[in-house]
């Protein structure tokens, strides 16, 4: 398989779209503790940097009808094997990347290597259950900063949006299952 088939270049005038993918995006953490936050007073917030994906719809982005982009955080797939092999050994972590290659976990979703000049990466895993929302303007801004990036294309950036939909339109149901026979 073509890992550079997955993913092109964008300049920075480039507008916005689903499946740019943007590196060491800084995000505000809230305390987890609201009563910390004092209204009308300075509030310390912790900042994490996340490297991360746009998941709004293009059109939207283009039309410019929404104020909040929808933000998947991204890791290395080694950092997400690790953390969910049932083992530490090199066979249980290979395992868990097959099977999160599969589509087995679904939280998660994995994007292909990139090898594009200036962007080899290794293979991404997208963070699913976890989303941000961003300000279209703090994103707009970031492009500004950033001399290229990189998108996935199509069908892949389609494929992602189909893997967050399962994500998010899950049912919970009490397991009521009548006993046949």
């Amino acid at each position: 398989m073509i890992q550079n088939e997955w993913f092109e270049f964008v300049e920075p005038e480039d507008q916005i779209a689903q499946g740019d993918i943007f590196f060491s995006v800084p995000i505000l953490k809230h305390p987890i503790n609201p009563s910390e936050i004092k209204i009308g007073y300075t509030a310390a917030f912790e900042i994490e940097k996340l490297d991360g994906i746009i998941l709004s719809q293009s059109c939207d982005l283009e039309q410019e009808t929404i104020d909040m982009v929808l933000f998947c955080p991204i890791f290395p797939i080694d950092e997400v094997a690790l953390n969910l092999a049932d083992a530490n050994t090199q066979k249980a972590i290979i395992s868990t990347k097959e099977r999160l290659w599969d589509g087995r976990y679904l939280a998660y979703h994995v994007l292909n290597k990139c090898e594009l000049e200036g962007f080899n990466n290794d293979f991404f895993v997208v963070d699913l259950k976890n989303p941000r929302s961003l300000p279209i303007d703090f994103i707009k801004k970031l492009t500004e900063l950033s001399p290229k990036r990189i998108r996935l294309k199509t069908p892949y950036r389609e494929q992602l949006s189909q893997s967050f939909a399962r994500v998010i339109m899950r049912v919970g149901i009490p397991d009521k299952r009548p006993q046949f026979g």
